[in-house]
């Protein structure tokens, strides 16, 4: 884990500026849809997710990228699409099937590939993809960065992890919880 307070380099200016590095963190998508069309989806509408990414989406079903979505999210739960322009409210979950039966709460569009948000739930992502592994040991290490703002942090362990991945740089980097 990173230290707890930052150590300013010397500045030839006299101006001290901190570096720090945005990582993207894993995403979770809605899929393709029929014909490439965005869909109509209406409030009130039933509606089914699926885990299956080869399928391809319509009115009444469409897919999302996470494996473990009807495992995650519960009656009750919300699901936000879309920048959380589209909000689907779970009725129930096939785990064995991986499916998710949904009502639509809002009118609006869906178009392809759409991320997704799952407020409140615990997804089992990892914190790093190989994207952002990538961008802290070839871009960040390099150019001295302070700090890593992260996402999906779910627990103390998901920093560790982090932290074993930055080897000896974890003792001058400061991570951060996008909260």
């Amino acid at each position: 884990m990173g230290p707890t307070s930052i150590t300013r380099r010397p500045s030839t200016t006299g101006i001290h500026c901190a570096v720090m590095l945005d990582t993207k963190g894993p995403e979770i998508r809605t899929g393709f849809l029929k014909g490439g069309k965005p869909v109509q989806l209406k409030q009130g509408h039933e509606i089914t997710i699926s885990t299956d990414y080869s399928i391809k989406g319509d009115e009444n079903t469409i897919c999302m990228t996470y494996k473990k979505l009807a495992v995650g999210v519960k009656p009750g739960s919300v699901i936000l699409c879309a920048d959380g322009t589209i909000s689907f409210n779970v009725l129930s979950c096939d785990k064995v099937q991986g499916l998710v039966r949904c009502r639509c709460e809002n009118t609006a569009v869906l178009g392809q590939r759409k991320n997704v948000n799952l407020p409140g739930v615990i997804v089992d992502l990892p914190t790093l993809t190989e994207k952002d592994k990538e961008d802290i040991l070839n871009w960040g290490v390099p150019n001295n960065i302070d700090m890593i703002a992260l996402s999906f942090v779910h627990r103390g362990s998901d920093l560790e992890d982090v932290g074993k991945s930055l080897g000896e740089h974890a003792k001058s980097i400061l991570l951060m919880s996008k909260v």
